[in-house]
């Protein structure tokens, strides 16, 4: 049935079919949304957030902002800021059932998404002198932003819980002076070989 598009009866009257697997109503009892939390992201400096709503099957958007200096500061910079990222999913298909061609979950299953992300925060640098005995604390701003596609899977748990484990590469720019190549959500070389990465592993809870 899901190799036909409509039958038109010698009457004049039609049938149109919609295939399961991109038919919204076969997924009308799963929650469209999660609210998500980058669970490693506090042992590194930030916490960050994120929101992720299916907008069909097999596509959803997600938005992520982390707050810089709410977590734990192993180097002493003092860091305070915030970034933001956007990226649209392609989620693969089809991440189904063996008993038909549906998705497990509308938000379930590996994906590729490009994602832009764009950061500001201060923090202390410091300048030391030719014997590296005495120094000088200055502050910094940098502003820094990338352009990457990240690759990732994700898990539904009970309609309820989610689970996404992910890695990204792609290019990057920084305002830094100091030559700081981790920049909270994300890690980006020198100006001469901007190459930009991330990853994470993600907790989430679903809602309608």
């Amino acid at each position: 049935k899901d190799d036909i598009i409509k039958i038109i009866f010698e009457n004049g009257k039609e049938m149109e079919f919609q295939q399961k697997m991109t038919n919204p109503e076969t997924y009308s009892d799963n929650k469209k949304n999660i609210l998500k939390i980058d669970f490693l992201s506090p042992i590194t400096g930030n916490t960050t957030f994120g929101y992720e709503r299916s907008l069909r099957p097999g596509r959803s958007f997600e938005a992520n902002l982390g707050i810089i200096g709410l977590g734990t500061n192993p180097d002493e910079e003092n860091a305070g800021g915030a970034f933001v990222k956007f990226g649209y999913k392609f989620i693969k298909d089809p991440d189904f059932y063996l008993r038909g061609m549906r998705y497990a979950h509308i938000l379930k299953g590996g994906y590729i998404k490009p994602e832009l992300a764009f950061g500001f925060y201060s923090h202390d640098t410091w300048n030391y002198d030719d014997y590296y005995y005495n120094h000088e604390t200055r502050r910094e701003d940098v502003f820094s932003g990338t352009i990457q596609l990240v690759l990732g899977k994700q898990w539904v748990f009970d309609n309820t819980f989610a689970v996404d484990i992910y890695g990204g590469v792609g290019y990057g720019f920084s305002t830094s002076e100091s030559g700081t190549a981790y920049h909270y959500g994300y890690t980006i070389a020198d100006s001469d070989f901007p190459i930009a990465v991330s990853g994470g592993l993600k907790i989430g809870w679903l809602f309608k």
